[in-house]
């Protein structure tokens, strides 16, 4: 069942409305720079009440004191200009809040009223300014002028951090308009060949676009850098590394130096740290949403992009580490203003700083528990303690960001959330529980045969999140290709790993046949099909279990005839291999597709099927080492003779020399080059397509279908 579009559109503008400025109101302006610096250059001259106090004035708008109202109306007019609506505005708003309703109207019949009487403080006989006074009097200019200067630095730091994050979305925004342009306008075909064949366009695709970081190394995790994971492509590290270089720029420029007559914060940590503290904390905020978005498997960017899945994924990663660190420095800026303000005590027993520290912490967490190492060795592990650190993290921040009125963001975290695990249970739901024949095949692969509903509709490139229903297994679900067999059936091939795959095939070892029924349910179809039709030439390679996807995209363009040249590469340790996918292979001997397996092992036993075969036709009955040769070399020929139209190739893929032949063979027109398979074979692939690529006229696209850890 494929998500209708209009969904996501929905989803994305509940998401962009909640975090509106109209919801957040989170633009500070002059006028409110001046309304505060007005009532502190009044607080330096006089009091008009009994219960002010000299060092703590704050005018709260009392038009029943006709003295202290003229007198602060008179600084709102002297500096931001006779009559102005933007002041009158922000006044009768402070007014407002102190649920006193007054109208321009009385404002500025307070203003014409009090030039007539308004006098300095220093005039007025035996001043003494603890003592209230009744007479509107001028305010003072010098301590208005460092008030508006502190106001104007410290909402001024807000503003600019709003921005930084809203340029974090556009940034997020451009990548995936760039690419949406590329992989709609590619599909459609409403681009002229000549914008993918130009020099300029090739020279890209060589150098920024196709090859791995650095050399080869991208899926590849073993040697000594394998802790780290997959490392991103040179496109995806590019963007990476520019969002990074933005917000540390963003994070670090502009930022206030010490200002010694301050009337907000008097030292340097109160200040510095302050505005530290403020600004990574507003980006990081806007920043966490993508750490959300990014992760979902229902991301409608997948579709609107052309991205994979993972590609998003290590857009998650890295943003998610960024975060992390940002937010380590609005912990560390704002414990440091805490102490040089000396709230430090008071501030650690409220709730909202208590909520900041565990949210910290919880990313923290998050960030070691979902490191490589972790995935890897404790994947069932990390997925549990992933989830509740995430819900843990994200009721933190929701206190923390209530203190300070930004529910927005909150609400676009579990907006986002949400709408990703509504979207999952419904294509579970849209599959149901069915009952599935599965088969252990060579003592390597799980074969699994289930019905499916009409509607719903697995192609070429899809893969869906299957459940087991097992009392060890019922809590996980992991990616595997699907192939629809027929209108109601579909096919997947497992391969034997640990986790979900070993208990399995524990199970399946000890009962005759090697098989049973079980119920299974698929959340999806996942994936993006790829638009292979649009080439002359469709490279096809594929390594051990992932020749799944591959058949699929050759049989569904041969049928369809809608490529000149498909070829498709296999390459397999041993020959058993070919029993689990036999009966797929046999469905390409029609077709106009060129099929070609490699046998790295070529020595090796056949699997049962063939085994039988050989036994058939063989009437060899001596076990010596002699005619046991003969017996795999009888076995190996019916391989051959059973699947004539493939061709055999023994020993390893060069991978360079292959896709270099292919190129040449092919230069004239386009080609689309897809990979599958063992990480450092899709490497190679990669890094030859992108050393080639303007040996071929035409236009080249490289499609990786591997979904990583």
């Amino acid at each position: 069942m494929k998500v209708s579009p209009i969904s996501y559109i929905f989803a994305l503008s509940q998401l962009l409305r909640v975090i509106s400025a109209g919801e957040l109101g989170w633009y500070y302006y002059k006028s409110q720079y001046v309304l505060s610096a007005c009532s502190y250059g009044l607080s330096n001259v006089a009091i008009f009440n009994k219960k002010d106090s000299a060092k703590s004035f704050v005018y709260k708008c009392n038009p029943k004191s006709k003295a202290a109202f003229g007198s602060m109306i008179y600084c709102l007019y002297e500096e931001a200009g006779e009559y102005n609506e933007d002041i009158d505005e922000a006044f009768i708003g402070q007014c407002e809040e102190n649920h006193i309703e007054i109208t321009a109207d009385e404002i500025h019949a307070a203003y014409a009223n009090v030039t007539k009487y308004i006098v300095n403080a220093k005039d007025i006989p035996g001043f003494n300014k603890s003592v209230p006074i009744n007479t509107p009097v001028k305010y003072s200019t010098k301590a208005y002028g460092n008030s508006y200067l502190s106001e104007y630095r410290r909402w001024q730091n807000f503003n600019i951090s709003f921005f930084i994050g809203f340029g974090a979305i556009a940034y997020w925004v451009l990548i995936c308009a760039v690419a949406a342009f590329i992989k709609w306008g590619n599909k459609l075909g409403f681009f002229n060949n000549s914008l993918f064949t130009n020099k300029f366009t090739k020279t890209v695709q060589k150098y920024i676009g196709l090859p791995a970081l650095y050399k080869r190394r991208h899926a590849d995790t073993t040697g000594k850098l394998g802790w780290i994971g997959i490392i991103p492509t040179r496109l995806e590290s590019l963007i990476i590394f520019v969002f990074t270089l933005y917000i540390a720029l963003g994070c670090s420029l502009n930022i206030y130096p010490f200002f010694e007559n301050d009337t907000i914060w008097k030292n340097r940590y109160g200040q510095i740290g302050r505005y530290v503290g403020d600004r990574s904390g507003v980006i990081v905020t806007f920043t966490f949403m993508f750490s959300f978005l990014f992760a979902g498997r229902n991301n409608f960017l997948i579709w609107f992009t052309g991205f994979k899945h993972s590609t998003f994924v290590t857009f998650h990663r890295w943003v998610s580490r960024l975060n992390f660190i940002l937010s380590i420095v609005h912990g560390v800026a704002m414990y440091y203003q805490s102490v040089g303000i000396g709230k430090l005590v008071s501030r650690t027993a409220t709730y909202w700083y208590r909520a900041g520290i565990a949210a910290t912490l919880a990313a923290g967490l998050i960030t070691v528990s979902a490191s490589y190492v972790v995935r890897r060795g404790h994947y069932e592990i990390f997925m549990v303690t992933h989830w509740l650190l995430i819900i843990a993290f994200t009721i933190a921040t929701a206190f923390h960001l209530h203190k300070f009125g930004y529910d927005g963001f909150t609400y676009a975290f579990v907006v986002t959330w949400a709408f990703d695990r509504i979207v999952r249970l419904v294509r579970s739901f849209a599959f149901g529980i069915q009952k599935a024949h599965i088969k252990l095949v060579s003592d390597e692969t799980l074969k699994i045969r289930v019905s499916k509903r009409g509607f719903w509709k697995a192609f070429p490139g899809s893969y869906g999140y299957v459940t087991f229903y097992t009392w060890i297994c019922v809590w996980q679900s992991h990616p595997f290709s699907l192939i629809e067999e027929d209108a109601n059936t579909v096919t997947l091939h497992v391969k034997v790993k640990g986790g979900i795959t070993s208990h399995l095939y524990k199970m399946l070892s000890k009962l005759p046949n090697f098989e049973t029924t079980l119920n299974i349910s698929i959340e999806g179809p996942y994936g993006d099909e790829k638009p292979l039709h649009k080439f002359d030439t469709a490279l096809l390679y594929a390594g051990g279990n992932g020749i799944p996807s591959m058949y699929a995209y050759a049989k569904d363009l041969s049928e369809k005839a809608a490529v000149k040249n498909i070829k498709l590469y296999w390459g397999i340790r041993e020959w058993k291999s070919i029993d689990w996918f036999y009966e797929e292979l046999v469905k390409l001997r029609e077709l106009p597709v060129q099929v070609v397996v490699y046998v790295s092992k070529p020595t090796s036993e056949v699997g049962s099927i063939f085994e039988k075969m050989a036994s058939d036709s063989s009437s060899l009955e001596d076990s010596s080492d002699n005619n046991e040769k003969k017996y795999q070399s009888v076995s190996h020929e019916t391989i051959v003779k059973a699947l004539s139209f493939i061709e055999f190739r023994h020993g390893r893929v060069n991978i360079d020399e292959l896709v270099t032949n292919d190129f040449k063979e092919n230069s004239e027109g386009s080609i689309a080059v897809m990979s599958i398979g063992h990480s450092s074979m899709v490497d190679d692939i990669r890094y030859t397509v992108s050393q080639n690529v303007d040996l071929v006229k035409g236009q080249v696209e490289y499609y990786e279908e591997l979904q990583s850890m």
